[in-house]
């Protein structure tokens, strides 16, 4: 009888997203990574860089490069044990995590692939993240929780485990992380309403000071009310890239929209008050505010009239003498919405009550 194991006398090999034409990770820890024979030396270069290791006993091996520097032009990466791998690569100053063309592999039996097997636990970390840890990464972008909305409240626990793992998993430390808040869907709604979309628009908002390094970019304005996924990708793509220059590579640009600070009530008018307002406040074409509504003690919202005054917004109606709260592009397609900053970058949708919420269908 022969004995057959696939382990012995091993080629050197790595996974799937060390190949061709990747991106590298220039600056802090660059890994290397795959499987070898127990024992087996292993020789790794990236240009000049060299490293080496020895398999571990489960087959293992894996060599850190620190420093590595940005690169115009390719740079090859050789991998040698009993066999030689030899690639040509691109290392970068980029936060990309691999191979953009790379088919991340699904789980077992294809023939129960359904619309829901996304929802089922474990599912799109074994087949999304798993394999692509330890990769060099500078950060992550996080697009975006559709699915989340109804569950609103939990997402305030969800998120941050979520974050807290893979920072973990990575060992990089706290590397950003970047989210995009949800956009607008579905036919705008004549009046004022709740929406769970809005109270997930909320949570995301907070979610910035509650992680560590994290971001977000606003994206209200460019949804698309027959498509849950927004049409104009590269505006997404570029304030994405507005809070990554601000906010891990330090350049001196505003990345955020106008975000709700604080209100007071005057002459039965509410004053709004705003952080991020880059320059000053902006009506988008220079239209007339929108999609602000106003309340009194009895929780009914109407419309109401909104005006720009310096670094405020003050908003009235005369249906509500005595104003006690605000919202704005609370719904789940606030269309229309147009306060924005100086920079160009919308206002994050916000409500300057804590009255409970209570949803009415879109």
């Amino acid at each position: 009888m022969t004995a057959w194991c696939g382990a012995c006398h091993a080629a050197v090999r790595v996974p799937a997203i060390i190949g061709e034409h990747m991106m590298l990770q220039a600056g802090g820890r660059t890994p290397i990574y795959g499987w070898a024979d127990p024992g087996e030396a292993v020789a790794v270069s990236v240009g000049d860089a060299k490293a080496t290791t020895t398999a571990g006993p489960d087959g293992k091996w894996q060599v850190i490069f620190t420093g590595l520097k940005p690169s115009a032009t390719p740079v090859t990466v050789t991998i040698a044990g009993t066999n030689t791998l030899t690639y040509l690569k691109w290392k970068s100053d980029s936060a990309k995590a691999g191979n953009p063309g790379e088919v991340v592999p699904r789980p077992v039996g294809m023939d129960l692939w359904e619309d829901n097997v996304m929802a089922l636990p474990t599912v799109l970390f074994n087949s999304m993240i798993a394999p692509i840890i330890p990769f060099g990464i500078k950060g992550a972008i996080w697009y975006q929780g559709e699915g989340n909305a109804d569950e609103w409240e939990l997402y305030r626990t969800l998120f941050p485990a979520m974050v807290r793992d893979w920072r973990t998993r990575w060992g990089q430390g706290d590397f950003p992380i970047y989210t995009v808040q949800l956009s607008s869907y579905r036919p705008p709604r004549a009046e004022p309403a709740e929406s769970n979309w809005a109270a997930f628009r909320e949570i995301q908002t907070q979610l910035q000071t509650i992680v560590p390094n994290s971001g977000m970019a606003v994206t209200v304005d460019i949804g698309n009310a027959m498509d849950i996924h927004p049409l104009s990708k590269a505006e997404v793509g570029r304030r994405l890239a507005l809070v990554a220059l601000a906010k891990t590579y330090h350049h001196p640009i505003e990345c955020s929209g106008p975000l709700y600070q604080r209100m007071e009530t005057k002459d039965g008018k509410v004053v709004l008050y705003f952080t991020q307002v880059g320059g000053g406040l902006t009506a988008k074409d220079g239209e007339p505010l929108k999609r602000f509504a106003i309340s009194g003690a009895d929780r009914k919202f109407v419309w109401g009239d909104a005006k720009i005054d310096g670094q405020t917004v003050v908003v009235s109606c005369p249906q509500v003498p005595s104003p006690v709260a605000v919202r704005y592009a609370w719904d789940i397609n606030p269309d229309g919405c147009n306060l924005f900053n100086a920079s160009g970058l919308p206002a994050s949708p916000f409500r300057t009550d804590d009255w409970k919420l209570e949803f009415s269908p879109p």
